[in-house]
């Protein structure tokens, strides 16, 4: 099949997605495993409308002009602040996973930061509690409170504290 001159060749996603906004229809032609040309045909008018629905920032990448700088910045939605809240929260388990002697850490449900450790002394498990509080610290919008737990005795060592300050 011989290509025709007027359809681009483009190179990564955000390209073809930009040239599929800005045409009313798409043909795609591929060839199979077996070497048969095969010939799909897409009716794009509705495409620009139908990405109202998407996440926030893939839909503005998409629809952003490459040459347009940007003015303003939209407000966040509701689930902006949660995805960030969430990034968070991901950055203190992570720095929290790093401290001596913890195996592993999750968040509770009511927001505590539970620190696993394997046969930890007490302190110990008051050192790692105040280094994962001062963690806390540099994220006000964070409950202030961590949970240490003995993963490995044979009897409940569970350490609860309120972060101070």
């Amino acid at each position: 099949m011989k290509r025709s001159t007027n359809m681009p060749i483009l190179t990564g996603g955000l390209p073809l997605v930009r040239s599929f906004l800005g045409s009313s229809r798409v043909v795609l032609h591929t060839t199979s495993f077996e070497g048969l040309t095969l010939t799909a045909e897409f009716d794009t008018r509705g495409l620009r409308d139908a990405l109202k629905g998407h996440d926030f920032y893939c839909k503005s990448q998409w629809l952003s002009e490459p040459s347009k700088a940007r003015h303003s910045e939209p407000t966040p939605t509701r689930e902006q602040h949660a995805r960030t809240a969430a990034m968070r929260r991901e950055a203190v388990r992570s720095a929290a996973a790093e401290l001596d002697g913890v195996t592993s850490v999750v968040w509770l449900g009511d927001g505590t930061l539970m620190l696993g450790m394997g046969g930890a002394s007490n302190q110990q498990m008051a050192a790692a509690a105040l280094d994962a509080c001062d963690i806390l610290h540099a994220h006000p919008d964070l409950p202030r409170r961590v949970e240490v737990q003995d993963t490995r005795a044979t009897h409940d060592r569970t350490m609860r504290i309120t972060c101070p300050g």
